[in-house]
């Protein structure tokens, strides 16, 4: 038995398994799947809002939106919401009729850490899909730490602290995808 296997057979008999980063995509497409009833999504006219770097992935601001004249022959019938990396891959599934008027709808999510999330509509024959919107929920009580630790000590002085201090404030510009 080799070092690798050592260590999984350690981590498996305290009951925590080890998953693959390739389970995550794989268990997102088979979400989506679900939700569009095996039909491929493409992309389309949906809209994710989301702000790419968050105080606290306890409550997420989220606004999803998909263009659609919302008539009788022609409406949007449902929106999906999908994540990465939370123990739930569908965050939220939201309803519309022709009566609602518009496919929008704000909401707070609650996301576990930084992953990518996914819109996808639904309407009669298409299904649609978003631009995946990168999400970075950062604990802003790291930076907080930082200063108050300044108060005590010179830290800017300090080429460690420097660094870590611009890589930070830097994060949310390195995660924004390109166009954005």
């Amino acid at each position: 038995m080799d070092r690798r296997q050592l260590i999984f057979a350690g981590v498996a008999l305290c009951g925590v398994a080890p998953r693959p980063a390739v389970a995550a995509a794989a268990e997102l497409e088979a979400a989506v799947r679900d939700f569009t009833g095996g039909a491929a999504p493409r992309d389309g006219r949906v809209r994710l809002d989301v702000a790419p770097l968050v105080e606290n992935g306890n409550t997420v601001p989220l606004t999803v939106s998909a263009e659609s004249p919302m008539t009788a022959a022609d409406h949007v019938s449902a929106i999906a919401v999908f994540n990465t990396r939370n123990p739930q891959r569908d965050v939220a599934i939201f309803h519309f009729t022709p009566r609602s008027g518009r496919a929008t709808v704000s909401t707070r999510i609650r996301l576990a850490t930084s992953q990518t999330l996914v819109a996808v509509a639904r309407k009669d024959s298409q299904v649609k899909i978003s631009t995946p919107a990168d999400l970075a929920a950062t604990a802003l009580g790291c930076i907080v730490a930082m200063f108050a630790a300044g108060l005590a000590e010179y830290n800017f002085g300090d080429s460690e602290f420097l660094m870590l201090f611009l890589v930070f404030m830097t994060l949310p510009y390195a995660a924004k995808p390109e166009g954005v």
